[in-house]
């Protein structure tokens, strides 16, 4: 499957999910093509663009289905029909939240991560 990459709402690449860089923290909004909560969801994010591409964050939109069936280490359960995820540069699952979260709310938690305290020491 060929997914879109964004930073912030810029789209950098179209690679395969299995190519996804691990030097990104990710942010997956599950949702059906035109959902209204997906659409908020971008819309918060856009609020602070600036504050993810410091954090390295990536966004990714995926289809319940597609998450399903090509992520399912993502845990999308069979009857979630909008999840927005972060997942850390570890891999792990470190957000799901079934209705749009603030980007400062995403930001606020990837600043309590040891990876990002480390970035932040070493700028």
């Amino acid at each position: 499957m060929r997914t879109a990459w964004r930073v912030g709402m810029v789209i950098l690449a179209v690679m395969t999910i299995a190519a996804a860089p691990s030097a990104h923290r990710l942010v997956v909004v599950v949702a059906m093509p035109g959902d209204p909560r997906a659409t908020k969801q971008h819309a918060l994010l856009e609020d602070d663009a600036a504050a993810l591409r410091e954090r390295d964050v990536v966004i990714q939109d995926m289809t319940p289905d597609a998450a399903r069936r090509d992520r399912p280490e993502l845990g999308v359960g069979s009857r979630a029909a909008f999840e927005v995820l972060l997942i850390g540069k570890d891999g792990g699952v470190k957000l799901r939240r079934d209705k749009p979260v603030a980007a400062f709310e995403i930001t606020a938690l990837i600043d309590t991560m040891p990876m990002r305290q480390d970035e932040m020491r070493r700028r």
